[in-house]
């Protein structure tokens, strides 16, 4: 003799029911927000100043008069580490 398993919580599935649906709604309109996105970009923008290299630069002996602000988007390609220098006007977006 077979036995069919009843549930005696059916309460909680609908409970989990709602919830998922619930989370389904949610990760749907978040997607259709990213998909408006025009530009969307993995990576780290940093903000530079950078030593000349040069020994009687005021950069060398002074951290405050280091040149810069340099901005660059750092992000990962095909395993490898990729730098783009970015103008001030872009390095916002």
């Amino acid at each position: 003799m077979s036995r069919v398993p009843v549930s005696t919580s059916g309460i909680r599935s609908v409970a989990r029911s709602a919830s998922l649906e619930r989370h389904t709604q949610r990760f749907l309109e978040l997607r259709r927000g990213l998909e408006q996105i025009e530009y969307f970009c993995q990576g780290t923008v940093l903000k530079r100043m950078m030593k000349c290299g040069k020994a009687r630069c005021a950069c060398a002996s002074d951290a405050a008069k280091r040149h810069g602000p340099y901005f660059e988007l750092t992000y990962k390609a095909n395993g490898k580490t990729v730098h783009v220098q970015l103008s001030p006007q872009a390095a916002p977006l």
